[in-house]
C-alpha cells in the first residue's frame, strides 16, 4: 500500500487545467467532516461549505487560468500555506464551471482530496509527472 505524505504533490489535469493539490491534514479533514449535522435522524451536509474547506486547505497550485486582466491566475496563500479565502471563492466560482460530461471538475478534486481514488472519465491525476492507477493508489 502507498502512503500519501500531506507533503506529496497530485496533479489533477482536465484538458489545458491542471490544479496541484495535496493530501488533507487530519485536522482539516475533521474540519470538513464537522459540517455534516443530523437532525432528527437525518444526515445533512453543508456541500458548499466542505468544498470551500477541502479548496483551501488542498489546493497549493493552477495552471491554464487567465484573470480578466489576460495575466495567468495566480493563487494567493496565507502564513500556513492555505488559500486566502478570497482567492478559495475565486477558485470555487472557476472550477465549478468547468465540466466533464454531467459533472463539475471539483468532483474528482473533492473526492481525491477527502479520500475517495474513484476514477473519472477525462481526469488524470498525476504525481511527479506520472499518471497513477487510482486502483492501486
Amino acid at each position: 500500500m502507498k502512503i500519501a505524505k500531506t507533503s506529496d504533490r497530485f496533479e489533477v489535469c482536465h484538458n489545458d487545467y491542471k490544479i496541484t493539490v495535496s493530501p488533507l491534514k487530519y485536522e482539516h479533514k475533521l474540519e470538513i467532516l464537522d459540517s455534516i449535522k443530523v437532525d432528527g435522524g437525518v444526515e445533512y451536509a453543508d456541500i458548499k461549505k466542505q468544498a470551500f474547506l477541502a479548496i483551501k486547505y488542498g489546493v497549493k497550485s493552477v495552471s491554464g487560468f487567465i484573470g480578466y486582466d489576460d495575466q495567468d491566475y495566480k493563487i494567493a496563500q496565507d502564513a500556513n500555506g492555505n488559500l486566502t479565502d478570497d482567492c478559495t471563492s475565486e477558485l470555487l466560482e472557476a472550477l465549478s464551471q468547468i465540466r466533464i460530461n454531467e459533472n463539475s471538475v471539483l468532483l474528482p478534486i473533492f473526492n481525491f482530496l477527502t479520500g475517495n481514488k474513484s476514477k473519472m472519465d477525462g481526469v488524470s491525476i498525476k504525481i511527479n509527472g506520472k499518471e497513477i492507477d487510482l486502483g492501486n493508489a
